[in-house]
């Protein structure tokens, strides 16, 4: 395997037969690529001996039995076919990203290493809730046509967290039988971006201010239209004067705003990072602090 990295492909011994290609043509290519491939085999074992890892009697036997003939067999690793849940196949992915960000590797290498490294993943699914959670989002009801493109069904996805913990317990990536999924299908829930929603209210506004003293649970702001700014309750109404307490409850827009200026874009933005949000500089605005126009995926 030292002797392929610079150009892996360069050395696959499973050809596949071109489109229009004569057998002539595909054996003779074969043929050229084994050749290659014992080439190669070869001076990576004339290496080893320089660096005295094999002996000269053991670099003459390897070198025998390449020029005999090498056989390949083709490997079943059954990853890409052995059926997961949609939690199981965002957590497999979080654990390759941080094995090829931990070790400065290529995602597939990761995979490797995962697969054959004897790791243990531990979720906090509940086999009873995701069993549940598949059986309705298999159902026919919700495939409906696409307004915008034709020929197309809709999608959807769902997550079901405890509350108390914040721990997910059941994820669907998709509708569908989710029996026949693989992993590699694509999840909606860990790759589809989507708007936090108001749940971006009390992490960065309200928690960045409790924790500076900016603010309290009772702390009074308007509910009324900010002048030359755009900003808008869901509603279209306003109600005026109310707690901070009031404005998480039924959720309004203009009172976060000002309660957001009070704190400091900076303030709130520093405490979402802190809270282990993936915000970016772009991030860094009322917008996406205090009316949910951020996008993210559920692991965030």
């Amino acid at each position: 395997m030292a002797g392929i990295n610079n150009q892996p492909g360069a050395y696959d011994p499973f050809l596949e037969k071109k489109e229009g290609e004569t057998d002539e043509a595909f054996a003779k290519r074969k043929e050229d690529k084994m050749q290659k491939i014992k080439n190669r085999t070869i001076v990576a074992l004339q290496k080893m001996r320089q660096l005295g890892k094999i002996t000269e009697d053991e670099f003459n036997k390897a070198k025998e039995k390449v020029n005999n003939g090498l056989d390949f067999k083709k490997g079943q690793t059954g990853n890409n076919t052995q059926r997961y849940s949609h939690i199981v196949d965002g957590a497999i992915n979080e654990v390759i990203d941080r094995i090829a960000a931990e070790k400065d590797i290529k995602k597939e290498a990761a995979e490797i290493i995962l697969y054959n490294g004897g790791y243990k993943i531990y979720t906090t699914q509940n086999t009873s809730y995701q069993g549940k959670l598949e059986e309705e989002m298999k159902k026919d009801k919700y495939v409906l046509k696409s307004r915008k493109n034709e020929g197309k069904t809709a999608q959807a996805a769902a997550v079901i967290t405890d509350h108390k913990t914040g721990e997910i317990v059941a994820a669907v990536g998709g509708l569908g039988d989710q029996t026949t999924m693989t992993r590699g299908d694509w999840n909606r829930v860990t790759r589809t971006k989507r708007q936090n929603g108001s749940s971006m209210k009390p992490l960065t506004v309200v928690s960045a201010g409790l924790e500076t003293g900016k603010l309290t649970a009772g702390s009074v702001y308007n509910d009324a239209p900010i002048q030359n700014m755009g900003y808008k309750n869901y509603t279209g109404s306003y109600k005026g004067y109310m707690t901070v307490r009031e404005a998480i409850r039924v959720s309004q827009n203009l009172p976060m705003i000002r309660a957001l200026r009070e704190v400091g874009v900076d303030k709130a933005y520093e405490f979402g990072k802190k809270l282990g949000l993936p915000l970016v500089e772009s991030d860094k605005n009322e917008a996406a602090l205090a009316l949910r126009r951020t996008y993210r995926r559920y692991n965030s």
